[in-house]
């Protein structure tokens, strides 16, 4: 919400188990992800989704650090 993308959970033949359709600011994750699926997807997908960090209040831009660390490894 902060950086202005919107997250569905659809059905869908996606070989990464997502899609991001940048121009239009959404990300589509498969439904038949498992909780954790879903997870691991948003992950992969904030590296790629260019927004500046400055704009997240102080929790979520702890979390999205967090997250850009641990996909790097």
């Amino acid at each position: 919400d902060e950086i202005g993308y919107s997250i569905r959970f659809e059905k869908g033949n996606f070989n990464s188990g997502y899609c991001i359709l940048q121009d239009k600011k959404i990300v589509v994750v498969n439904k038949f992800l498992t909780i954790e699926g879903r997870i691991n997807a948003l992950i992969d997908i904030l590296p790629s989704i260019e927004f500046d960090c400055t704009t997240l209040n102080t929790d979520v831009r702890q979390f999205y650090e967090v997250a850009i660390a641990s996909s790097s490894k």
